[in-house]
């Protein structure tokens, strides 16, 4: 399974996004791989966009540095 999501990749933080979602995929599918095509990103695994995004909102989230509540790192 796969999944492609339109980006405009002058955009930094579309970018970064980008990255985000393939680090996720490949931490449940080992073998994932991922490529930046004209206007768009691709990512080919074993998890649709939609069932990556659902484990993701059911995961806990940890906050690692509790004394900073606007820039900590999480955990998921």
């Amino acid at each position: 399974m796969s999944f492609r999501v339109d980006v405009d990749l002058t955009n930094p933080g579309q970018f970064f996004g980008c990255c985000g979602l393939f680090e996720l995929a490949s931490r449940l599918d080992p073998d994932a791989t991922a490529q930046f095509e004209r206007g768009g990103f691709a990512v080919a695994g074993r998890e649709e966009l939609s069932a990556l995004l659902g484990r993701l909102t059911v995961a806990g989230l940890e906050q690692i540095n509790p004394s900073d509540s606007t820039a900590s790192p999480i955990r998921i």
